[in-house]
């Protein structure tokens, strides 16, 4: 699901379409996955409305939800 994501992250990005992850996430697996982080606490509500699957993978991961907060 992640890389699933990532692909389509790079595309958004390649496209000037990206509102939610910052665009260095772009630079590896690994930075895509703190920017996701970051995205999930920092904006969390954007994240659940723009990119619901991926919230939904994070919430599960982290055992919390900060849209909720």
């Amino acid at each position: 699901m992640l890389n699933k994501e990532y692909q389509a992250f790079l595309q958004r990005v390649e496209e000037r379409k990206n509102k939610v992850i910052d665009a260095y996430g772009a630079e590896s697996p690994i930075k895509f996955f703190a920017a996701i982080a970051e995205s999930f606490f920092e904006q969390p509500q954007l994240m659940h409305e723009r990119l619901p699957a991926l919230h939904q993978q994070l919430q599960q991961f982290y055992q919390l939800d900060p849209a909720q907060w």
